[in-house]
């Protein structure tokens, strides 16, 4: 029970605020920006790369390369790796943290 401070602080942190991150686009359109259709499949094909995540009913949105994850995950710990993994992705911008722990 000592942990959940710190586990509550965590999920606070990421569940509230957007994450920054700058990339080179992976699928570009014509004018050289990620097209979101484009940028939610390479977030799929990520995480599928993770089957530890257990994240295939996780709900991924873009608007103007800033993704949004919502959907239960296992625990605190999986969706603080989730949304450090969806940051790794090419073309991604900001990723927005609407997921929620099964378990702390």
């Amino acid at each position: 029970m000592k942990n959940a401070l710190p586990m509550a602080a965590l999920l606070a942190a990421l569940g509230f605020s957007a994450v920054p991150f700058t990339a080179s686009a992976q699928a570009q359109t014509a004018d050289g920006a990620t097209s979101d259709e484009a940028l939610v499949s390479s977030v799929k094909t990520a995480l599928a790369a993770h089957p530890e995540f257990k994240a295939d009913g996780l709900k991924i949105t873009s608007k103007n390369a800033e993704v949004t994850l919502s959907g239960l995950v296992e625990d605190g710990p999986t969706l603080y790796k989730i949304a450090l993994e969806v940051q790794k992705v090419p073309g991604v911008k900001y990723v927005m943290n609407d997921m929620t722990p099964k378990h702390d």
